[in-house]
């Protein structure tokens, strides 16, 4: 039967990954292998760049939540605001303020990482009441750039824990006036699903607006409505406005909160989930009205997972896919220049700077099949568009000369634009942000 050949399938690849990783123990992580692999990809400008990167990933992160205004009552905010005075947390002062510091570009503070426990009860207590959610800076982004209104119909193909879905329906509520808007909160796993689900609760009516459903994103079917419009073939092409596409990653993005990472970290991490990341973006295209926009996001710095997916689109696409620019939205985000090269490592730190290099190497043919021919920059090269890096730090103010404040959090997304082409044929418009640390101009 086909779902036992999947099955098997699965269990095969699952024993490639095991026996091609680099095997840890907890006296010997792989933190040199991370550091080897990063220098090698030339993401940063300098080495003074790189030892600040190395240096932050190694503090915590600082506490970030937002108020869901449009969620909850005046009284309850007016409730949280006062009783977060008591712990020194000050939410009506954006300035000179030691305790806590306001992210205008998303409407979020910040606190540094402490023992408080008030504090940290303050903090749970009002976000289990849905008055605030707390959120990493850096996971707010997708939706900000997505310009979602009260009307729109969303989709959020990875979902939990529910940060982003959160993030949305508070905005799906800001006008009580426009009652169309939904958002459909999908993740495969069964358990994940739970946590999605119990979190949004919190949002108590809210929640009419909400849909969570359980499907393999990369094979989310399609729900007509009175917005999807027939294609060619008379199958429904698009259903959704908005579409939040937050694939599964290697993750090592997360080392300020996960620094288990450290010691688990190997390049087949990113080199098992491309295929998969592909398949997942592809899948959030075709799902989307003409008109609509996608952001495509990750939690790693690795190009095989972030520039090589978003290459790969782009030539799968063919010329129905250009970019757009985005610089006039959140001016407070700093970009530069993202990659045009990178390099394609095995488990082994063997650099392979062809897809038939590898396949002529010495690699066992199981290790091979892993790798696929859209991980290499080649084509790049001839794709008109430019990649933007964006570099946000937690400082008010950066100098020129980009000496980085104390704190910085690191992330990696892209944007996509849809605009109509033809009848049939979806213009997809495309603008790709790598989010690598963040600040404020």
């Amino acid at each position: 039967p086909l779902s036992q050949k999947r099955r098997m399938e699965t269990m095969e690849r699952r024993d490639v990954l095991e026996r091609t990783s680099i095997h840890t123990t907890a006296e010997n992580d792989n933190s040199q292998f991370f550091e080897q692999f990063y220098r090698e990809q030339n993401i940063f400008l300098d080495e003074h760049e790189w030892e600040a990167f190395l240096s932050i990933l190694r503090k915590p992160l600082p506490l970030t939540f937002r108020l869901n205004r449009h969620t909850s009552s005046p009284i309850e905010i007016n409730e949280c605001i006062e009783e977060g005075k008591e712990y020194g947390v000050n939410l009506k002062r954006t300035k000179d303020q030691l305790t806590v510091k306001y992210l205008p570009w998303c409407d979020a503070w910040q606190l540094e990482p402490d023992e408080n426990e008030q504090r940290s009860k303050w903090l749970t207590t009002f976000a289990t009441l849905g008055v605030l959610s707390r959120q990493e800076a850096i996971s707010m982004v997708p939706v900000q750039f997505l310009d979602i209104q009260p009307g729109h119909h969303v989709l959020d193909m990875c979902a939990s824990p529910g940060s982003k879905t959160l993030q949305v329906l508070d905005i799906l509520s800001s006008n009580p006036s426009e009652p169309s808007g939904f958002v459909v909160a999908n993740d495969v796993e069964p358990k994940r699903g739970y946590i999605l689900t119990r979190r949004c609760m919190a949002l108590a009516t809210a929640c009419d607006k909400l849909i969570v459903t359980q499907h393999k994103a990369q094979k989310f079917p399609y729900s007509p409505s009175s917005s999807s419009h027939e294609g060619v073939c008379g199958e429904i092409m698009g259903c959704y406005d908005r579409i939040v596409c937050d694939v599964p990653c290697c993750g090592d993005g997360t080392l300020r909160k996960s620094p288990d990472v450290w010691r688990k970290w190997h390049p087949g991490f990113a080199v098992g989930l491309h295929t998969l990341q592909i398949q997942i973006a592809m899948r959030g295209l075709s799902l989307l009205n003409v008109g609509g926009v996608m952001t495509y996001s990750t939690c790693t710095f690795n190009p095989l997972e972030d520039e090589a997916v978003v290459a790969a689109l782009l030539r799968k696409c063919g010329g129905s896919v250009e970019l757009v620019d985005v610089d006039h939205m959140h001016k407070r985000l700093i970009r530069r220049p993202g990659l045009r090269y990178w390099k394609v490592f095995d488990d082994n730190m063997t650099i392979h700077d062809t897809y038939e290099a590898l396949c002529e190497s010495s690699l066992a043919a199981s290790v091979k099949n892993i790798f696929r021919p859209t991980m290499w920059p080649n084509e790049v090269r001839f794709l008109q568009y430019e990649w933007t890096q964006a570099c946000i730090s937690n400082a008010v103010n950066t100098t020129y000369n980009m000496q980085f404040p104390p704190n910085i959090e690191f992330s990696r997304m892209m944007i996509f634009l849809w605009r109509d082409a033809c009848d049939f044929i979806h213009k997809i418009r495309i603008q790709v942000d790598f989010l690598l640390l963040f600040s404020e101009r």
